[in-house]
């Protein structure tokens, strides 16, 4: 039973490591990335170009930069 509960929390924080990458990077576009990823995260196919989304695309740029 514990050992179930523990498998299914490892799965949910990895399902959501590209939220996490979004969050962390400042994407423009985390909040879309959050729910592609909690529609279709649980796939790999849906996983793989999340992850490759959240780790390549550009961040939001600080403001007060010229």
């Amino acid at each position: 039973m514990l050992l179930d509960l523990l498998m299914i929390v490892f799965f949910i924080a990895v399902m959501f490591v590209p939220t996490y990458i979004a969050y962390k990077r400042k994407l423009k576009r985390r909040f879309a990335c959050f729910w592609i990823n909690l529609l279709v995260g649980w796939t790999i196919i849906g996983w793989i170009p999340l992850i490759a989304w959240a780790a390549l695309t550009s961040a939001i740029e600080p403001s007060g930069t010229v």
